[in-house]
């Protein structure tokens, strides 16, 4: 039998319910009777110091944590996620907590970072109102990125990384989720200052990611919090009206009104009627969805709520095929370097290497915060230095 460890009953508890685990969920994973994960939380057991170690790695925590004398406090889960579905009210999936946790800890570790290194980050200075027009609000961020209007890019992928590197240019981390649904969690944003953050999830298209991030900045320019409903047109549910306004306020600035109209297959009038291969023509030309125009021609009185709303219906088909393409695992993948560009972002990446050349933490510190081992690291530094990833944002 092994040794004893001498957790606190109460700290084992938390961690659980902080990783969105039932008891039952948590013992199967831990390979024991949920009688005994019961006992060990009761108190009246105690798990070996092995179990201890898989309790830790199950739950994404230290070891360290469960010999704390008192259980911390129940952790803030953002309010101002986008879903797939509003009306969906389950529960958060364990990988979303951890996914918001990882956020959270990425950015406290930003914020360490740039005090260690005497530096103050660049602040994100946009600030609206709910009660401002979302069509001048969307000029005011794309102003605010350093994005003209006459510019577009028809490759989603580019798309993404033009809008993620000014974003990060203008103050704001911008980091990917891996392995949570896109039907459970499309975007989610940390609206603190210094140094706001803004997650999407990168099982999702790109277009789609593009319009999570500039969805969540303008939440982020709001500094409000609410339910990411999409459906929600008419309301006076302060939540919903905000979810609307960011809604629109991506919309904007990702095809401003002037662009939009001026395609020669836009109608005229409210129509009932438009063809799918103009749609699709338009999306490709700007670089996003079908969808995100089709919103901007239903805001525009171009088309009607009655078609909108019948091509909704195909995009929310599109989405659950394409959340059960995540369920699937896949084989090879990027090289790990450029997964921890990805899931970081540049900027952080960059933040975390020129602490360590100035040798401010260490190796390992550098490994632990961008999830890579210590061998990949010269990769790492060579990708997110490549002249498309240059620039690192301060005052």
């Amino acid at each position: 039998m092994g040794t004893e460890a001498l957790a606190n009953p109460r700290v084992l508890e938390w961690a659980r319910r902080m990783a969105g685990l039932e008891g039952h969920d948590a013992a199967r994973k831990l390979h024991v009777k949920p009688e005994r994960l019961l006992e060990w939380e009761a108190g009246t057991r105690r798990p070996t110091i092995a179990q201890l170690r898989k309790i830790a790695d199950i739950y994404k925590r230290a070891v360290g944590i469960f010999f704390l004398s008192a259980t911390p406090p129940d952790e803030q889960i953002p309010t101002d996620f986008r879903r797939v579905d509003p009306l969906d009210a389950q529960p958060l999936s364990p990988r979303l907590l951890v996914a918001i946790r990882t956020a959270r800890a990425r950015r406290q570790s930003a914020l360490d970072l740039f005090d260690e290194l005497g530096e103050v980050p660049r602040s994100f200075a946009l600030r609206v109102r709910l009660g401002d027009s979302p069509e001048a609000v969307g000029d005011k961020l794309r102003a605010a990125l350093g994005i003209e209007a006459s510019r577009s890019v028809g490759d989603p992928y580019a798309n993404f990384t033009r809008w993620r590197a000014a974003a990060e240019q203008a103050g704001v981390l911008v980091f990917q989720a891996e392995r949570v649904q896109v039907n459970e969690m499309r975007g989610f944003s940390i609206s603190d200052h210094p140094l706001p953050a803004v997650v999407v999830n990168s099982a999702d298209a790109p277009a789609g990611r593009t319009f999570s991030l500039l969805h969540e900045l303008a939440h982020v320019a709001l500094n409000k919090g609410g339910v990411c409903l999409l459906e929600v047109e008419r309301s006076s549910n302060d939540a919903e009206r905000i979810e609307v306004f960011c809604n629109h306020v991506a919309g904007a600035a990702l095809i401003p009104a002037s662009q939009l109209l001026a395609e020669p297959t836009v109608p005229s009038g409210s129509s009932n009627v438009m063809r799918h291969e103009d749609v699709t023509a338009i999306a490709a030309r700007h670089g996003v969805s079908e969808e995100v125009v089709l919103r901007r021609l239903l805001i525009l009185s171009r088309v009607t709520p009655e078609f909108y709303q019948s091509k909704r219906r195909e995009f929310v088909q599109r989405y659950a095929a394409l959340a059960l393409r995540t369920r699937k695992k896949s084989k090879g993948g990027p090289p790990p370097a450029r997964v921890a560009i990805a899931r970081g972002g540049p900027f952080f990446t960059r933040l975390v290497l020129s602490a360590y050349e100035s040798e401010r933490i260490t190796s390992s510190d550098v490994a632990d915060l961008l999830g890579v081992r210590l061998k990949h690291l010269e990769r790492v530094r060579n990708e997110v230095e490549s002249p498309s990833s240059r620039g690192r944002p301060r005052e």
